[in-house]
């Protein structure tokens, strides 16, 4: 999807950002609280510094309760490793959510059926739009095309393709990532292990989709040793 799209998309939306938490449904563990700040724009301004792309490690998910009930991720018969939890609109510091869209706030049934197969739960397609999609400024269609580009771009890491678990590093996952992905560098990915346990790896992109460095989002990633990574 080309930098035309994505701005064409983005400048048409004023946006005000409310603060909104507490949303309790089959989301992969691992993100963090989010509070909007205040954002008006103006034409030609993005209301959004950069992305940040969230891929889930699904075993450490459905070995949690929320995962027992997530029969299409978790239940009998699947077999993910990685899923897309997210593509966020992204502040230098901070990030906006919950924004006042012209697009409404409720997803069209086919954009949810198209995103399954890498987002394997139409409750956290629908909350990532409600949360995140309302502050890309692209329309629904335009926001899961970018989710699927985005993610398709990323290139795996062999043993996470193979699904072997065991226990790992923190800099030892994200070095694996970095080599598997030319452009991507330490200070634009960003790691959670909530418990000890690998949940997540957010990748950092500008409005381009190409690899960014992400102060923020890197200086508060998981840095720890001996990380339990679930076997797919």
């Amino acid at each position: 999807m080309s930098r035309r799209l994505v701005q064409g998309g983005v400048i048409a939306l004023a946006i005000v950002v409310a603060v909104v938490t507490g949303w309790q449904g089959n989301e992969p563990a691992g993100e963090p609280e989010q509070s909007g700040t205040a954002v008006s724009t103006s034409p030609g301004d993005l209301p959004f510094d950069f992305f940040v792309l969230a891929l889930s490690w699904s075993p450490t998910f459905c070995a949690t309760e929320a995962g027992r009930g997530a029969q299409l991720q978790c239940g009998p018969g699947a077999d993910f490793g990685f899923i897309t939890h997210g593509l966020w609109p992204q502040f230098e510091r901070g990030w906006p959510s919950y924004c006042q869209s012209t697009h409404g706030e409720r997803l069209p049934d086919a954009i949810a059926d198209d995103l399954l197969a890498i987002m394997p739960d139409r409750g956290l397609i629908q909350h990532q739009w409600d949360k995140h999609g309302t502050c890309s400024g692209l329309s629904p269609t335009n926001y899961a095309a970018l989710i699927h580009q985005a993610t398709q771009q990323i290139a795996l890491p062999e043993t996470f393709e193979r699904g072997d678990g065991g226990t790992m590093n923190a800099s030892t996952i994200e070095a694996s990532f970095l080599a598997s992905n030319p452009g991507l560098t330490h200070d634009g990915i960003a790691l959670t292990c909530p418990n000890r346990r690998f949940a997540e790896v957010r990748i950092c992109l500008d409005h381009d989709l190409q690899p960014r460095a992400c102060a923020e989002v890197d200086q508060n990633g998981c840095q720890a040793n001996g990380l339990s990574v679930p076997a797919r």
